[in-house]
């Protein structure tokens, strides 16, 4: 006997392995499945259809018909036959400026970014307010939500305070 044979005679001695070896010993012997598979087997083959929709022959085919197209849209279509004409002159004449454009281009941008600033501060008082006016509803809810969940809280409370009061008053 061997040191390892007196060591599974040990191990043999514990009822819990005695019990799963005689559990295994009660198979039977199987040898294990094999599943060998080779590329070749018929098994791997494509299909007739799956033949039929291979990708490089759809590809090859779509970039023929592709090239046909384009080749037989140049081949029948009519030439274009471009004609310039030269547009008829235009007499310049040579008007006298006012004297005084600039000033009133300058006055008349200046009444219309006055206006438009004005416009501008307008709206934006108006939306100020309206967001203001917002908020402080918003405010007056929350406001009014915690009250009701500070009300909430206190009748847990004393309904707390009550009961241990109750408890302690029996001992």
């Amino acid at each position: 006997m061997t040191e390892h044979d007196s060591e599974f005679q040990e191990y043999c001695q514990d009822p819990r392995a005695a019990a799963t070896i005689a559990a295994l010993r009660a198979l039977p012997y199987e040898e294990p499945p094999r599943r060998i598979a080779f590329v070749s087997d018929k098994v791997f083959e494509p299909t007739w259809w799956q033949r039929l929709w291979a990708a490089p022959k759809w590809g090859f085919a779509s970039a023929a018909l592709l090239s046909g197209a384009i080749f037989f849209h140049a081949a029948t279509r009519p030439a274009t036959i471009v004609q310039t004409t030269t547009p008829p002159a235009v007499q310049q004449t040579a008007a006298a400026p006012a004297p005084n454009v600039d000033a009133l281009v300058q006055a008349a941008v200046a009444r219309a970014t006055a206006d438009l600033e004005a416009r501008y501060q307008a709206r934006t008082t108006q939306l100020v307010k309206a967001a203001e006016e917002r908020l402080l509803i918003e405010h007056r809810q929350d406001m009014a939500a915690m009250d009701a969940s500070n009300q909430m809280m206190l009748r847990k409370l004393n309904t707390y305070m009550r009961a241990s009061n109750d408890l302690g008053a029996g001992q």
